[in-house]
């Protein structure tokens, strides 16, 4: 490990995947990194130190990707001055990740990406598939969150040595969720809606069983729902906000309909709440078997998932007590699988 090494994040996503960002950075703050984002993300943070021109829409992309890179190239010549052995680490996707890629290569900084979702979803274009690829490509060590992600990388003819997986980090200053058995729950979707988060999924199968409501949480455009108790909170959840529905609820529903490196579930994790959710590669992967409630993402099986999961006060003891566990094994699991990252970045 080379000490004298200095770590740069560039965090310039809007949206995706801040709380992860947030989370790694909480974990980088014995290194003192530098951080840069734009001028549409800085205030999300406590502490950045350097600020880019960002985009809003398609066309600020297009106008804003030549300004943005000739900043980003003196800024970066300017601190390989002051650092000459800089490491660049983005945690999250960005188109932009794969300029300031090139931006290392020729300036010979060590780069790094996490990779979210190496399969993404069928809403994402071709051309964001395109530039992740790209930016895999220009990446040492490029970070995955499963297994799984990784091996449908290494299977595309990527150079898989220089892979590794990172799990999730899990979320701190939470409070454990500690409402009893209620055989009239309380449930709880949280996260950004789309199409594959699987909502109309989950109305079908609730549309004949008892529960006392239903909170949907998140940003993005609704589907139809025709259920009763529906209390809905169509925007952006602030974490005190998120905290308190979390404490609020028994259960924690995750049913997409699509694979996903989902830090729901690893916030539910965190939180101590019983979940309950689809099974998918990257999902099953994050989470021991007798953690949760697993549905076939189907209506029939997710029916009697629920139905399974409101009627055993046992169990919902058990599965409470078997995530305590899990969250002090997972913890342990991650600070290791950490410290490697830091050693290859700082090598």
């Amino acid at each position: 490990m080379d000490k004298a090494r200095k770590i740069i994040i560039f965090s310039l996503t809007r949206t995706g995947c801040i709380e992860y960002t947030i989370e790694m950075l909480k974990h980088f703050k014995e290194f003192n990194p530098i951080l840069i984002t734009t001028e549409e993300t800085k205030n999300i943070f406590s502490k950045v130190d350097y600020i880019l021109p960002g985009f809003k829409n398609s066309f600020d992309f297009i106008t804003k990707s030549g300004p943005f890179y000739r900043k980003c190239k003196r800024l970066l010549k300017d601190l390989n001055a002051q650092f000459p052995k800089l490491v660049i680490y983005c945690p999250s996707f960005h188109p932009w990740n794969y300029l300031i890629g090139k931006l290392a290569k020729r300036l010979k900084i060590k780069f790094a990406i996490t990779v979210h979702d190496y399969k993404l979803h069928q809403s994402e274009r071709k051309f964001v598939r395109l530039l992740q690829n790209k930016t895999i490509a220009l990446s040492n060590p490029c970070v995955f969150l499963t297994d799984h992600q990784m091996n449908l990388a290494a299977k595309a003819g990527f150079n898989k040595t220089i892979f590794m997986v990172l799990p999730h980090p899990l979320f701190t200053e939470v409070n454990s969720n500690n409402k009893p058995y209620n055989p009239l729950p309380n449930l709880l979707f949280v996260g950004y809606i789309k199409p594959y988060k699987g909502l109309e999924l989950l109305s079908s199968a609730l549309e004949e069983l008892s529960f006392n409501k239903l909170t949907i949480a998140g940003d993005g455009e609704l589907p139809k729902i025709n259920l009763p108790n529906l209390n809905i909170i169509n925007r952006k959840i602030s974490d005190d906000e998120l905290n308190t529905l979390i404490e609020n609820h028994e259960f924690l529903i995750l049913p997409y309909t699509q694979a996903s490196q989902s830090g729901v579930l690893c916030l539910g994790l965190s939180k101590e709440i019983n979940m309950i959710i689809t099974e998918h590669p990257g999902l099953q992967e994050q989470l021991a078997p007798d953690c949760a409630y697993w549905s076939k993402p189907s209506k029939e099986s997710l029916n009697q998932t629920l139905k399974s999961a409101f009627t055993n006060e046992l169990l919902y003891y058990q599965k409470k007590k078997n995530l305590a566990q899990e969250k002090r094994a997972y913890s342990k699991s991650w600070n290791h699988s950490f410290n490697t990252l830091i050693g290859k970045l700082l090598e």
